[in-house]
C-alpha cells in the first residue's frame, strides 16, 4: 500500500524554517504535520480513504485491524501470544520470539563498542553513538556558537529570535527555555556552607532536598497535573499506571511477582530487572576497587567517595575538614581508657555506645525524622515499613518466612539472604585461615583479630595489654576495685562472672 499515492508535489508542501525544523502542510486541507509519516497516514485515511484492513472475528460480528485482533481474540478466551518470563504481551509471535532474543537472551546485532551497551534497533545505536563524537556539527550562522545535537542549535535561535514561548502563570514572566522558567517561578536553589542543596517552593514555600521532589510537587500540587488515570475495565475504579496491577488484584488477577522470593512489582520488566541483579547477580556498575556491584550509578558514585581520600566538609571555625557531613557537628567521640566509645550528641548531650544508635536518635529526636507510617487497608492502624508484614498477620496474610526453619521476617529480600548464608552456605565474606564464613563485613573484621598477635588495648596503670577492649574493660575493674559479681550464700564479691564461679565449686558445691 502506497503511503502518499500521489506524488509529492501534489500532497504536501515542505516548509523549512530559521531553526532548520520542518513541517509538512496537507495542499487539500492545509492540515499541518511535523513528520512525514503523519502527512503520509493523514493522506491515506483521509483524502484516500485507505482505511487499515478490518477482519471480522469468526466468533463475533465485530471487525478489527490486524494488530488488535489477538487481544480482542483474548475477550473469547484464546491468551494473546505472551513471554513466559515476564509475561509481556504481544500482537503477534514473531514479536515474542523479537523480545527474548533481547532482553531475555541479550542477543542483538547492534551494540556499541566504547561502552559495551546493546540497542534494540539501529537508530538507537546511531542516536547513543552522537555521544562518543567530540564534534560539533550544528552552527549558528550569527554568532558562530557551535552545539552537537540539533535541538540545542534550535533553542538557542530562539534566543536570537526573542521568542519566548515558556509564560510563567503567576506573574507572567516569559522565557526561552522551559528550564529558566522552573528556576525562576518555581523554586528558590539554596547552597549551605556544607554543600547540601534545598529547593524551596516559591508559591507555598514548601522545602525539599531533591530537585525532582520540588518537581513533582509543582507539577501535582500548583499545576493540577495529576498521574493519567486509565478506568478499569472490571469496575469503575481510576487508577494511575503503576497502581494498574495492584487493583486487578482485587480482581482475582496476580501481579508480576518475582518466583524466587515473591516481591511484587507495577510492571513486568521490573521483575526481569529484580532477577536479573538480586538473583543471577548481572550488574553494568562495579566497583573496581572493592568488586562490589550496585544497581544504579548513583549508587556506585555515592559508593566510590568512600575510597577517594578528599575532605569536602569543612569547619567554619576551626577549619577542620571532614569526609562525610554528618562527621562535622552531631556528635561528639570520647575513646575510654578501656577502649570503649561513646558518642555524645552535641544538642541535648545524650550517650550512646553505638554509632547507629546515636544516628538514630538524631534523626528521630533532632532531625524529626520519624518512619513512615502507612495506613493499613483493612483497618486504621497506621504501622512503619518494617512492622507491617507482622502486622498483617493480625488479618490472615502470613509473614514472609524461610521454608526450611519457619523464621520470620519483615521483607521478603530478608527471607532469600537468610536461606543463601546458612541454608545453601553462600556468603561474601570467608576467613582464609579457618575457612569460616560471614554475612556482614563487621562480623568478619572482628573474628580477624582473632588471628592477629597485636594487642591494641594497653593498661596505663600496670602496663599489661589485651587483644580485645572488653579484656581491658573487665582489668581496670581490678584496679577500681569494682565487683559486680556476688555470692548468695555468704556474699562474698568478685571483679570477674568466672572467680564467682570458681568460689561456688570451692566453697558452695551444695548449691550447685
Amino acid at each position: 500500500m502506497s503511503f502518499l499515492g500521489e506524488d509529492s508535489a501534489s500532497t504536501f508542501t515542505l516548509t523549512i524554517d530559521g531553526e532548520g525544523s520542518r513541517s509538512y502542510s496537507c495542499n487539500i486541507c492545509h492540515k499541518v504535520y511535523k513528520k512525514r509519516n503523519f502527512i503520509a497516514q493523514h493522506y491515506n485515511h483521509v483524502h484516500l480513504k485507505l482505511r487499515p484492513k478490518l477482519r471480522s472475528c469468526h466468533l463475533c460480528n465485530v471487525k478489527v485491524p490486524g494488530y488488535m485482533r489477538a487481544f480482542h481474540m483474548e475477550e473469547h478466551g484464546l491468551p494473546a501470544p505472551s513471554c513466559g518470563a515476564c509475561g509481556k504481551k504481544f500482537a503477534y509471535p514473531f514479536q515474542v520470539l523479537q523480545h527474548q532474543k533481547f532482553y531475555h537472551m541479550g542477543e542483538t546485532e547492534h551494540r556499541c563498542e566504547p561502552c559495551n551497551l546493546k540497542f534494540k534497533h539501529k537508530h538507537q545505536l546511531n542516536a547513543h553513538m552522537a555521544k562518543h563524537l567530540t564534534e560539533k556539527r550544528f552552527k549558528c550562522e550569527l554568532c558562530d556558537k557551535t552545539f552537537k545535537w540539533r535541538s540545542g542549535l534550535k533553542t538557542h535561535l530562539l534566543i536570537h529570535n526573542n521568542v519566548r514561548r515558556h509564560v510563567c502563570h503567576v506573574c507572567q514572566d516569559s522565557f526561552v527555555q522551559k528550564s529558566s522558567e522552573d528556576s525562576a517561578s518555581t523554586f528558590t536553589l539554596t547552597i549551605d556552607g556544607e554543600g547540601s542543596r534545598s529547593y524551596s517552593c516559591n508559591i507555598c514555600l514548601k522545602v525539599y532536598k531533591k530537585r525532582n521532589f520540588i518537581t513533582q510537587h509543582y507539577n501535582h500540587v500548583h499545576l493540577k497535573l495529576r498521574p493519567k488515570l486509565r478506568s478499569c475495565h472490571l469496575c469503575n475504579v481510576k487508577v494511575p499506571g503503576y497502581m494498574r496491577a495492584f487493583h486487578m488484584e482485587e480482581h482475582g488477577l496476580p501481579a508480576p511477582s518475582c518466583g524466587a522470593c515473591g516481591k511484587k512489582f507495577a510492571y513486568p520488566f521490573q521483575v526481569l530487572q529484580h532477577q536479573k541483579f538480586y538473583h543471577m547477580g548481572e550488574s553494568n556498575y562495579r566497583c573496581e576497587e572493592c568488586n562490589l556491584k550496585f544497581k544504579r550509578r548513583s549508587e556506585l558514585a555515592k559508593h566510590q567517595f568512600k575510597h577517594s581520600s578528599e575532605k569536602r566538609f569543612k569547619c567554619e571555625l576551626c577549619d577542620k575538614t571532614f569526609k562525610w557531613k554528618s562527621g562535622e557537628d552531631s556528635f561528639t567521640l570520647t575513646v575510654g581508657g578501656d577502649g570503649t566509645k561513646t558518642y555524645t550528641c552535641n544538642l541535648c548531650e545524650s550517650s550512646y555506645k553505638k554509632r547507629s544508635c546515636f544516628t538514630q536518635h538524631y534523626k528521630h529526636v533532632h532531625l524529626k525524622l520519624r518512619p513512615k507510617l502507612r495506613g493499613c487497608h483493612l483497618c486504621d492502624v497506621k504501622v512503619p515499613g518494617y512492622m507491617r508484614a507482622f502486622h498483617m498477620e493480625e488479618h490472615g496474610l502470613p509473614a514472609p518466612s524461610c521454608g526450611a526453619c519457619g523464621k520470620k521476617f519483615a521483607y521478603p529480600w530478608q527471607v532469600l539472604q537468610h536461606q543463601k548464608f546458612h541454608h545453601m552456605g553462600e556468603a561474601k565474606y570467608r576467613c582464609e585461615p579457618c575457612n569460616l564464613t560471614f554475612m556482614r563485613g563487621g562480623d568478619y573484621n572482628r573474628h580477624q583479630n582473632k588471628h592477629m598477635d597485636v594487642k591494641m588495648f594497653k593498661c596505663e596503670l600496670c602496663g599489661k595489654a589485651f587483644k580485645w577492649g572488653k579484656g581491658l574493660k573487665t582489668h581496670m575493674m581490678i584496679h577500681n576495685n569494682i565487683r559486680r559479681h556476688v555470692c548468695i550464700v555468704c556474699r562474698e564479691s568478685f571483679v570477674q562472672s568466672s572467680s564467682l564461679k570458681y568460689h561456688m565449686v570451692k566453697r558452695h558445691p551444695e548449691t550447685i
